[in-house]
């Protein structure tokens, strides 16, 4: 196992969403790219985004990186060297914002730095992540996957943060890859409901893949409803693979189109994290509509201050 991982002490919280913290800075994300399009283009707001988590105490921040693929990128028109440069400058971000926070004395321990790798269906940017049916070859899958790997695995990035991944060809086709790697990694699902991964797949089937992998320590759940994930959690104890078990839910709001807002409530989120790390959850966190105040809040509830 990479050296690393004993650097956490568990239960360890990650951080929540970019894509509403951003937006609350006035960023606009209507974009294939999504977050990723600010590397370039506006990158102190992702700066300042991830200095938010640290503030609120998050010990794992990912990166803005999630978006990021060369065959996004070359569809967008930019040029071949724009993959690596927008992937080591995602973490060169986070990098900032840590030393932004030790210059002012915020932190004794310093967060690791996670680099966050979308599946396929993110390149597509259609939803596909919350389906997993791509109707491409196992060769597809491994060429987009390897290409951010190589370039990655000599940043100085602490760890890889495969996420919101919704099939298990494409789990089978990580879990090869990852086999010699340097880095440590971890692996979270996207569900559809308390028993499957999004393409129908049951999770445990799906965690079974990295059962005694040499370099994925953790396992889990993100960018599903809260409400699934206590549910998600015993079946993947159940399952016992010996590695840690990660869950980042989003908020459970529901996006209208038609009025372009969020419709439900977060407020019980935090709540339900006690609830998680009761049932054996070993790193906490949130996804898409969690912010800094809602890890601030687990931070000072649930892992005295």
């Amino acid at each position: 196992m990479n050296s690393i991982t004993p650097r956490l002490k568990y239960p360890a919280l990650t951080d929540g969403g970019l894509s509403n913290v951003l937006e609350s800075l006035g960023c606009d994300l209507n974009h294939k790219l999504w977050t990723a399009r600010l590397i370039k283009e506006n990158p102190e707001a992702i700066i300042q985004t991830h200095y938010e988590y640290i503030k609120a105490g998050a010990q794992v921040l990912a990166s803005s990186s999630y978006q990021v693929s060369g065959p996004g990128l070359k569809e967008l028109g930019y040029p071949e060297n724009a993959l690596k440069e927008l992937l080591v400058k995602s973490i060169n971000l986070v990098e900032e914002a840590i030393l932004r926070a030790e210059k002012e004395g915020l932190i004794q321990n310093r967060p690791l730095i996670a680099a966050s790798l979308g599946p396929y269906g993110a390149y597509l940017a259609d939803g596909s992540e919350y389906k997993g049916n791509y109707g491409i070859s196992a060769d597809q899958l491994i060429e987009f996957h390897q290409e951010r790997i190589e370039i990655l695995i000599d940043s100085t990035a602490d760890l890889f943060a495969f996420e919101t991944i919704p099939s298990l060809e494409e789990a089978r086709v990580l879990s090869e890859l990852l086999q010699g790697n340097s880095k440590s990694s971890w692996i979270s699902f996207s569900c559809r409901n308390e028993n499957e991964i999004n393409d129908g797949t049951q999770i445990e089937k799906a965690v079974e893949l990295f059962e005694d992998h040499p370099t994925v320590f953790a396992l889990g759940v993100n960018c599903t409803k809260p409400r699934f994930i206590s549910a998600l959690i015993q079946r993947i104890k159940n399952a016992n693979t010996g590695k840690k078990i990660i869950v980042y839910p989003n908020s459970g709001e529901a996006f209208n189109a038609v009025s372009k807002t969020w419709v439900g409530t977060a407020n019980s989120f935090v709540k339900m994290t006690q609830e998680w790390l009761d049932l054996g959850a070993d790193l906490v966190g949130g996804c898409c509509r969690i912010g800094p105040a809602h890890i601030s809040q687990i931070k000072s509830g649930l892992f005295n201050g």
